[in-house]
């Protein structure tokens, strides 16, 4: 399972390939309920998956109540999110989407810079652990997950 970004323009997976791509979607893997979403707040309006403030707010109303673990391409707005310029470049519409539907765990990427805004690549939004994934920097590790 994956989510495409904002540099995926084409997410063509081979035909034998087990990942699924979810966009604005979920699936059940083991009694977990996955829900994902590759949409990004506007940065120029020439990359993929760009999208208004009112677009991104009507794709959470899609995401159901019990979803455990959110994957959102978009970090929430102030949440590991910092860009190399020291700017703040998260999505608004995430934060609200944790607060009302609040997943366990939420995984995103997005910003790579902002992945070390926590010497784990955690932080705390109400009562979801969010991570940043993203692949940055020469010290890149993967980051593993216990549900």
């Amino acid at each position: 399972m994956a989510i495409p970004g904002n540099h995926d323009w084409c997410f063509r997976l081979p035909e034998d390939c087990k990942t699924h791509w979810l966009i604005t979607e979920g699936t059940i893997i083991d009694g977990v309920k996955f829900w994902g979403n590759p949409y990004v707040p506007l940065i120029s309006g020439n990359w993929s998956f760009e999208s208004s403030p009112e677009h991104m707010a009507s794709i959470f109303e899609y995401m159901p109540d019990d979803v455990d673990v959110l994957l959102n391409h978009a970090p929430p707005y102030r949440c590991m999110d910092l860009t190399r310029e020291g700017d703040r470049a998260g999505c608004k519409n995430v934060v609200e989407a944790i607060y009302q539907k609040r997943p366990r765990k939420m995984i995103c990427g997005h910003i790579h810079q902002g992945r070390y805004e926590s010497t784990t690549s955690r932080m705390r939004l109400g009562s979801t652990d969010v991570y940043n994934a993203a692949m940055y920097g020469p010290d890149w590790k993967p980051i593993i997950i216990t549900l």
